[in-house]
């Protein structure tokens, strides 16, 4: 059994803007430009992102894109841009931008990865609530 991995939330450890690190995960909203982008505080750190995303080897995957920023990209976003964080709580906010004519968003590292969960299927005896008489 084997399954892909949704809705993971950008929280401890994995709270850094995506200009923190070399690495990040981008998944496909659109196959069109996004309807609302992130808008950055410099239009360098937008640049470095879309740079990073149309210019990765990652291209041919058609839900997500895994980036790794060149020195270059790194020096020119900046990770203290306004646009990573939540006027609310100041949590880690997911951007969005329009890359290659498509629209992507920055999650989680392991959003859509792949678990073979057949294992911990047969050796786990479900959920005492879930498998309740009359629960759906």
């Amino acid at each position: 059994i084997v399954y892909h991995v949704t809705g993971l939330r950008l929280e401890e450890p994995y709270d850094a803007a995506p200009c923190a690190t070399r690495s990040s995960r981008w998944a496909l909203v659109s196959a069109s430009a996004c309807s609302a982008p992130t808008a950055f505080d410099t239009a360098a750190t937008r640049d470095a992102l879309v740079a990073a995303l149309t210019e990765t080897s990652d291209a041919e995957n058609p839900f997500v894109r895994d980036i790794t920023l060149t020195p270059s990209q790194l020096d020119a976003c900046d990770a203290a841009d306004s646009a990573f964080v939540d006027s609310v709580d100041g949590g880690l906010v997911s951007v969005v931008v329009d890359a290659a004519g498509a629209c992507y968003q920055h999650v989680h590292p392991d959003a859509y990865s792949v678990r073979d969960a057949t294992r911990w299927v047969s050796e786990h005896d479900g959920n005492p609530v879930a498998t309740a008489p009359g629960s759906d």
